[in-house]
Parts: structure tokens; C-alpha cells; sequence
């Protein structure tokens, strides 16, 4: 008697990609974030209004220096991915502002 092996779901190699993360990984996405980084003038966006200038690095590996952009008005609460509602801020900015937010929406 043979006994084959049967694959487990977790043990799926091939991952299903919505069409939200393939654009994240997109010619265009990569063109928008350039854009932001230069209209922001590598500057953290929170740390400006604040009248603070903290100079971010694209590519460092210094969690001090990371920027990330992000969504000023979440996708989940209608924003959208145009540069109007996109902003750098530091990493560990975005780090926080994303469990407070994560915090409120499960609040509503």
C-alpha cells in the first residue's frame, strides 16, 4: 500500500493577491510614492506641522530615519490613493497613528 502525502491549506504555496496589493507593488504606485517623497521634501509631515524638521532616508535600515507614506483619511473610511490624501511621516509615526486607528475602528 502507498501512501501519498495530502497537502494541509497551510502548506499553499500559491497565495491568492487581491487587486489592491498588486497595485501596491505596481510601476505606478512606485511613481506616486517617488512623488510624495519629493513634494514632502523628505521631511516627516507630522513632525513639520508641529514646526519640527525631521529629515527622513529612503532605503535606511534606522527606524529614526524610515519614512513611510500614508493615507491621511483611511481607505476602509472612503480616502483614496491620490497625492491629496497621501503624506510622508516617520515610520514609527505611521507605526502609531495606525493603533490608534485600528483602535477607533473597532470602537465604531
Amino acid at each position: 500500500m502507498i501512501i501519498k502525502s495530502i497537502k494541509r491549506p497551510w502548506q499553499n504555496t500559491q497565495r491568492k493577491t487581491s487587486d489592491k496589493s498588486k497595485f501596491y507593488q505596481s510601476a505606478e504606485w512606485k511613481q506616486i510614492v517617488s512623488y510624495i517623497w519629493i513634494r514632502d521634501k523628505g521631511l516627516c509631515q507630522l513632525c513639520f506641522e508641529k514646526g519640527i524638521s525631521h529629515i527622513l532616508e529612503r532605503g535606511t535600515k534606522n527606524i529614526d530615519k524610515q519614512g513611510t507614506i500614508d493615507h491621511k483619511v483611511q481607505r476602509v473610511l472612503g480616502g483614496s490613493d491620490k497625492e491629496d490624501n497621501l503624506w510622508l511621516i516617520g515610520s514609527n509615526h505611521h507605526n502609531s497613528k495606525s493603533v490608534i486607528e485600528g483602535n477607533n475602528m473597532r470602537n465604531l
